[in-house]
């Protein structure tokens, strides 16, 4: 996004960062993994997505080699404009505002690429008020951005590939391995979560895990609350190289050995809900949560068990 059009949103221009190449976990690096790209712009304020008012935000991902068939899957479910009052070859476009937000999301598929923008404080001129001010200021803004998707030379998006998960939850996870690991008695219940647990329609990054072949599975009793959830990115160990390293991937991580693993990196912070390991794991990048009962913190029992649970799952990916 250039300088100046950031200048338009926001009244000034903010260095880009690519979630692509630090991310943050598996789910993220699984839109490189798919051969997308993802970057955000902004001035780090704000505890919330959209309502903190002091928040700039611009968040921009592509994900090339989307097949009309996942296009017409989002379009079913959610609102579509035509191309005629939309954007590219089809979109679905919103954007809100009042006294504490002035946000927009877009989906648009120009050509086979797959675009999502979303854009927290825009900063709208005076007498360009309400949902339809916002819109009418940010449009040519999402128009030169799908200008420059489409000007973009087609040799340059990778073949879509649907990579095969590598791994099923019964045997990442098992339910009973996990039950006796961590002392529990209760019955429970073994489950992908890939797509996420509300269901719903599918979205880009949901597209960009399915391609990747990413598994996250869940243990769980027949409730709300979580007892651990292991997640599994073929291909993904880039993340543990040293180039990543020395981009700051692993910042506030320990360095750790966990049987199995050629890397291996642990947070657990004190007074935190859980514990995390990372993992390298043949080809794979592979995390382990374990969460903590609710109204307790992270100690040092809790992270006893994050580590003899990383190498029961380590054990398990090939």
């Amino acid at each position: 996004m250039p300088d100046s059009e950031q200048q338009l949103l926001f009244g000034t221009a903010y260095t880009p960062a690519s979630a692509s190449t630090v991310p943050d976990g598996p789910y993220s690096a699984a839109l490189r993994n798919a051969g997308g790209i993802a970057c955000s712009w902004g001035n780090g304020l704000g505890l919330t997505d959209h309502i903190d008012p002091v928040r700039d935000l611009l968040q921009i991902s592509l994900l090339p080699g989307t097949s009309a068939e996942r296009w017409d899957e989002y379009a079913s479910v959610y609102p579509q404009n035509t191309p005629e009052e939309g954007f590219g070859d089809g979109s679905g476009s919103r954007c809100d505002a009042d006294d504490t937000r002035r946000d927009c999301y877009s989906d648009i598929l120009v050509g086979d690429v797959w675009v999502q923008m979303h854009v927290v404080g825009v900063n709208v001129p005076d007498g360009e008020t309400g949902d339809a001010g916002i819109t009418a200021f940010v449009r040519p803004i999402i128009e030169r951005l799908v200008e420059r998707v489409a000007a973009a030379s087609e040799s340059a998006a990778p073949s879509p590939v649907e990579i095969v998960p590598s791994t099923d939850c019964d045997t990442v996870l098992p339910l009973d391995a996990v039950r006796e690991l961590l002392g529990i008695t209760e019955d429970g219940v073994a489950r992908d979560v890939r797509d996420g647990e509300q269901g719903g329609g599918l979205s880009l990054p949901q597209d960009a895990r399915m391609r990747a072949g990413l598994t996250s599975c869940i243990v769980a009793p027949h409730s709300d609350s979580v007892w651990a959830q292991a997640t599994v990115l073929p291909d993904g160990a880039w993340a543990f190289e040293p180039t990543a390293v020395t981009d700051g991937i692993w910042n506030g991580a320990e360095l750790i050995v966990v049987d199995g693993a050629q890397a291996s990196y642990v947070e657990c912070p004190p007074g935190g809900m859980q514990c995390t390991v990372d993992m390298a794991v043949g080809g794979s990048w592979v995390r382990v949560d374990l969460p903590v009962d609710s109204g307790t913190v992270v100690g040092a029992g809790e992270r006893s068990e994050a580590l003899a649970l990383a190498a029961l799952v380590a054990a398990k990916v090939d």
